[in-house]
């Protein structure tokens, strides 16, 4: 904690800051990140406990794991696509809301999850409802995360969203191995009841985090550009005019009296 108030007294004084704290200024950022890090955290997590399952419950080799997962990638690739093709039509907000709805629906499914647990029938289910949610999640939350700021901040919101990504891994995988750890302190039975009940609280505290992130969108993420083009265009200030002229719409804003004199 100490280092932390170092580092951000130091990037608050330096005139070319690694991280410029103004990124945080805006609500919607602020949003973002919170999302980027109860996403990756819960994503790690899942990935986790449900190798641990399959290779000392379901005795599945190395190979098929990985082939057990294919399906929530193949889910998130399409599911993101399809947002691409969407986000224009239904803007960005309806995404970021529905698809943590089914993160957080997904990772309570993957609570149940126990020693009789079979692949087919008890988890690949909310693996694919997973897959959805995180497909729709990805693309609105890197556009929300870089709009809106000045050119010579591109960079660094970019990295930014990357980092809080990457911390939310470490920070929320830590968190719920603690639980786990906790769960199964006076835990009797197999090693796969042990391992089931761990897993069972790890998810409901990775569900527990995803709330949190939710209601961060809900309350603070607010996109003013509705449209992917208007989204990613760098130097867009806080109310969402453009430098080019174009206003969050994409309409052609009307010439300022300075600028006409």
């Amino acid at each position: 904690m100490v280092l932390l108030a170092a580092f951000v007294l130091i990037e608050s004084r330096t005139s070319q800051p690694i991280i410029p704290l103004r990124l945080f200024a805006s609500r919607n950022r602020s949003g973002i990140y919170a999302l980027g890090v109860a996403m990756m955290g819960s994503l790690i997590g899942m990935f986790f406990f449900l190798t641990l399952f399959f290779q000392n419950v379901l005795a599945y080799s190395p190979l098929k794991t990985g082939l057990a997962f294919l399906p929530l990638s193949v889910s998130i690739i399409i599911v993101s696509g399809v947002m691409m093709q969407l986000i224009p039509k239904i803007g960005q907000r309806l995404p970021l809301v529905a698809g943590t709805v089914l993160i957080t629906a997904a990772l309570l499914w993957l609570s149940a999850i126990s020693a009789d647990s079979a692949y087919l029938s008890d988890l690949l289910g909310p693996m694919l409802l997973y897959g959805f949610g995180a497909g729709m999640v990805f693309m609105p939350m890197t556009m929300v995360g870089v709009s809106g700021v000045e050119m010579r901040d591109t960079g660094a919101a970019s990295g930014l969203l990357n980092a809080t990504q990457q911390m939310g891994g470490s920070l929320s995988l830590a968190v719920i191995i603690t639980v786990y750890g906790a769960a199964t302190s006076d835990a009797t039975g197999g090693a796969a009841h042990v391992l089931a009940k761990g897993a069972s609280a790890g998810f409901l505290v990775a569900a527990a985090i995803t709330i949190v992130a939710l209601a961060c969108v809900v309350l603070l993420v607010r996109p003013v550009a509705e449209d992917a083009a208007a989204g990613m265009m760098p130097g867009a200030d806080a109310g969402g005019e453009a430098e080019s002229g174009l206003t969050a719409d994409g309409s052609a804003s009307a010439p300022s009296a300075e600028k006409l004199e």
